[in-house]
């Protein structure tokens, strides 16, 4: 059984996000950036994108 990574913690800046891919969009060149910056909304703490909230079907 393979595990999946669905969320990711910031070590750094201890931003959490939906996903790794989201994580990754805020760190350029080894620096953490603005998540919104990046067009991320934060729903309970949590960055993600509206992409995610309806649906990769909307």
């Amino acid at each position: 059984m393979t595990a999946t990574l669905t969320a990711a913690t910031c070590p750094t800046c201890r931003a959490r996000f939906a996903d790794v891919d989201l994580f990754d969009a805020h760190r350029q060149r080894g620096a953490c950036h603005d998540p919104a910056a990046a067009g991320l909304i934060r729903i309970d703490g949590i960055w993600t994108e509206w992409l995610l909230l309806i649906g990769a079907d909307a």
